[in-house]
This record gives C-alpha cells, structure tokens and sequence, in this order.
C-alpha cells in the first residue's frame, strides 16, 4: 500500500445541470472524458491515469528578457507608490504606471500559457516576498509577488527540469483523486491536471473544472496583533444536489462558478481565528474551499488528507 494526498473534483453549474442523474456524471461521463485526455488503465476500483509534464526552459524563451527587463521596472514603481503611501497616507496611480501595469499583466498572461509549470510556482504562498508590500495599494500588488516567486523558483532551480510522467487515480463513487507524491509536489501536480482537463473544455462534455485538497484541518495563520475586522472564504460549485441545494438561491441562480464571501465587523474584538477555521474546515473537508483571504493574503495553511490505499 501507499500514501496517497486527496483531491476533490469539482465541476460547473453548467454541467451539472445538463444531467439529473449524478452517478451516471461520475461513474460514466467523467471516466470517459479523462480517458480521452490521459492515457489511462482500468482498474477494479479506479481509473489509473497517466499524464506527461513538458517542461520549457524560460531562461531559453524570447520572453525571459522582457520579463526581467519589464518586471524589474514595474516593481521599481509599485514600491515608490507604496512609499508615498507610508509617508503621507495617500497615494496616485499615474498613466504611466497604469499603462505599465496593464502590460506587465499581459506578459505574465502570455509566460504563463506558454510555461504553465511558473504558474503553479506564481500562485504559491510565500510570506517572506511580500513583507514590503501594502495591502491598500492593490494595483500591480498581485503582479510584484508573482514576479518575486518566479524569480526565485528560478534560482532555486538553476537546472533545466526535464520533463516527466506521473500517475494518478481518479475513484467514481466519491470524485476524488488520489496523487502519490511529497505534499508540495502532489499541490503543483493536481494543479497540472486541472490546467490539462481546462485546456481541453471545448472538446470534453466535463467542461471547465476546479481541483481543491480534501483537508484534514486548516490552520489560520495570522501574523498581526490587531483585530481581524475583515475575512472572505473563497468557495467552488459543490457537485451533488445535496451540497448544490444547500447553498444560496443567488449562486444557483446565476450558475456561478466560483463564490466569494467577504465578512465585516466593527466590533472591537473582530472575528475569532477559532471562529474563521471552523467555518473554513466545515467546506475544506468536502473539497469545496479554495481559500481564505485577509487583507488580499492567504491566512490558512492546509493539513491535507492523506490516505493508505491500494490501486494496482
């Protein structure tokens, strides 16, 4: 037997909707959409896939300089606009910048389709690169920290990657995948198939889809002595009447795919970081939350399932 981590697949409204029978979507029309993606074997109590992971060079790409040359600029004038913030409490977004920014944003966009692997690596939590940033100067912010992180995964990996294999197992009766790998690489790896099974929503009948951790427990980690006046939990479509029933008449309505709860409180004491993980766990452990943000930041930190189990 072997280690496994747990994933939740997690399908639209749209294609949830389209089929009133949810055993037929799990056992029938997921199975057979992955096995025209993923090379693919039968097994009693799975499906064992096989996806291939190209990896590029960025270091080799007409766009690596453009990027160093760009990002360096860009960062340069993000924290400008961050020290006129501290020193006087108010701050500008010039034309310039804006224009900027709106390009910086467009290469990051291009980068990331042509080298998806940096955009696992953009989307990583890492509080030492972001010490220096401000919260309440929200434009370009995003883009300072993702530039931070591919520069360093860069350094840290001075080596050209090679490309590779890797199995996983994805079980009808619960929607689950299973990864056998170290926890940060199963994250990168869960990520790579959600990008593989997107690429391909125009030729599949599963559409676009999400893939969260099933978890154990959350941890909230909040580094600040003030009170948490501000918090929004970040959610996905549940699949399953049940869980779809159980949610607000205006995500069912609108079919909206992703759902964002943001909670405010005057009160002196603010929010409890006991009361915040609670409701956290309740939907990490269904595979349901995708985040929990305070000031724009991550404050969760995911103890995520894993499972002796027996596939081959």
């Amino acid at each position: 037997m072997k280690k496994y981590f747990v994933f939740k697949l997690n399908l639209g409204p749209d294609i949830i909707d389209t089929y009133n029978d949810m055993e037929q979507l799990k056992i029938v029309v997921i199975p057979n959409n992955l096995k025209q993606i993923f090379q693919h074997t039968e097994l009693s109590n799975s499906l064992k896939l096989t996806s291939e992971v190209e990896y590029k060079d960025f270091r080799k790409s007409e766009l690596f300089d453009t990027f160093n040359t760009l990002s360096d600029q860009h960062e340069e004038e993000y924290l400008k606009i961050v020290s006129e913030f501290k020193e006087t409490g108010g701050f500008g977004y010039t034309a310039d910048y804006q224009k900027m920014n709106t390009e910086f944003g467009l290469l990051l966009n291009k980068i990331y389709k042509e080298f998806p692997y940096l955009k696992e690596v953009s989307e990583t939590r890492d509080d030492d690169l972001t010490h220096d940033l401000e919260f309440k100067v929200g434009t370009g912010r995003k883009y300072v920290e993702s530039n931070r992180k591919i520069k360093k995964y860069l350094r840290d990996n001075i080596q050209e990657q090679q490309s590779r294999n890797f199995n996983f197992y994805y079980e009808s009766t619960t929607e689950y995948i299973y990864i056998n790998s170290a926890h940060k690489d199963a994250i990168n790896l869960a990520n790579i198939i959600q990008e593989e099974i997107n690429t391909n929503r125009g030729k599949n009948e599963i559409g676009e889809v999400s893939i969260n951790p099933i978890s154990e427990k959350v941890e909230v980690i909040i580094k600040q002595k003030s009170a948490i006046k501000e918090v929004s939990f970040h959610y996905v479509y549940p699949n399953g009447k049940k869980d779809v029933n159980n949610r607000n008449e205006a995500i069912k309505k609108l079919k909206a795919e992703k759902e964002r709860v943001t909670y405010l409180t005057n009160s002196k004491n603010g929010f409890s970081p006991d009361d915040i993980q609670d409701i956290a766990e309740e939907k990490s452990k269904k595979g349901y939350l995708s985040d929990v943000l305070h000031k724009g930041r991550s404050i969760i930190n995911w103890i995520q399932k894993e499972v002796l189990k027996e596939f081959e």
